[in-house]
């Protein structure tokens, strides 16, 4: 959804506007082709991997695996690839366990923004706990980073990047979360298990 695609335009057209660039508008996106996508998301997977870099699960930007188009693609892409991969919603997590692949059973967006301290991150986790049952996984969908001029000219959220990055990296929160009746789990976590 931002910048160029490593697949030469010509072969992802359903993709990109008419300068080549993903198509960031909700109009263009909804004429995704499954097809296209996938051609993509594994080029971006074998870019990846020649940098010796190996994901430890899949996701995508600004939920794009939700849209229609994509969805059928993102599955398909985490049972090949063998790779935990966030739901978003219940038809895609449903969809995923039943091709075999491992998601936790929630995944919550709303933490971040203007809010980005670790009390909020807590009544974010609460108000998840209190809607799944008892030993569920629960994804909390962040951005943490270090910001430099480079992010803060593409991105508005910049900022609050290094705020969530201090809040994730204290010493004390995993003991804070063990308070809470919250325990850490790693990206291979099978929910199922």
């Amino acid at each position: 959804t931002d910048g160029r695609p490593l697949t030469d335009p010509a072969r992802v057209p359903s993709l990109v506007d008419a300068d080549g660039c993903f198509a960031r508008r909700p109009t263009m996106q909804a004429r995704w082709r499954p097809v296209e996508v996938m051609l993509e998301w594994r080029a971006q997977l074998r870019v990846m991997r020649a940098l010796g870099l190996e994901p430890r699960h899949l996701d995508s930007h600004h939920h794009a695996h939700l849209l229609p188009g994509a969805r059928e693609a993102y599955v398909e892409l985490a049972r090949e690839t063998r790779l935990p991969a966030r739901s978003g919603d219940r038809s895609v997590l449903k969809k995923l366990r039943d091709v075999g692949v491992t998601s936790p059973d929630r995944c919550e967006t709303p933490w971040g923004g203007s809010d980005v301290r670790a009390a909020a991150l807590f009544e974010v986790l609460r108000r998840a706990a209190a809607q799944t049952p008892v030993g569920a996984v629960i994804e909390v969908s962040c951005h943490p980073g270090r910001v430099d001029d480079g992010l803060r000219a593409r991105s508005a959220y910049a900022a609050q990047r290094e705020r969530e990055l201090a809040v994730l990296c204290d010493p004390a929160l995993p003991a804070q979360l063990a308070d809470e009746g919250f325990a850490l789990a790693s990206a291979l976590v099978d929910p199922g298990t």
